[in-house]
């Protein structure tokens, strides 16, 4: 433990110094902290999970960055929109918008019902 910290919650460079610290002591010195049922981290462990956190964090920041330039799905022609709206969205439409206001007077319907009338647009024209 590193200043009253468990090592699950340090931060990377935390675990780097603590790293550091543990490589710099000589062999055999024991640290101030009271022993306990679980063996300490040798440095090698340390290292392997800091690396372990880091290639963690590359994916994520690596899949954040791909959704963020992942283009928006595409939309269908203007023509074929126009006759669904002619044919199924007008009546569709109205049965959408008064089933998220029927679900928006309820409790526990409230959330979807929020998210139903902010996709009427869609359900009007497969926008």
């Amino acid at each position: 433990m590193l200043h009253g910290k468990s090592t699950q919650t340090l931060s990377v460079r935390e675990l780097e110094a603590e790293l550091k610290a543990r490589e710099d002591a000589p062999y055999g010195t024991r640290s101030s902290e009271p022993d306990s049922s679980v063996s300490p981290e040798t440095p090698l462990q340390m290292r392997q999970r800091v690396e372990r956190e880091e290639r963690v964090r590359l994916q994520v920041r690596s899949r954040l960055e791909g959704l963020a330039q992942s283009s928006p799905r595409p939309t269908l022609p203007f023509g074929v929109r126009l006759v669904y709206f002619f044919v199924v969205g007008y009546w569709f439409g109205c049965v959408w918008l008064a089933l998220s206001l029927v679900l928006c007077l309820s409790i526990i319907g409230f959330r979807p019902g929020v998210a139903m009338l902010r996709r009427t647009g869609e359900a009007f024209t497969l926008w």
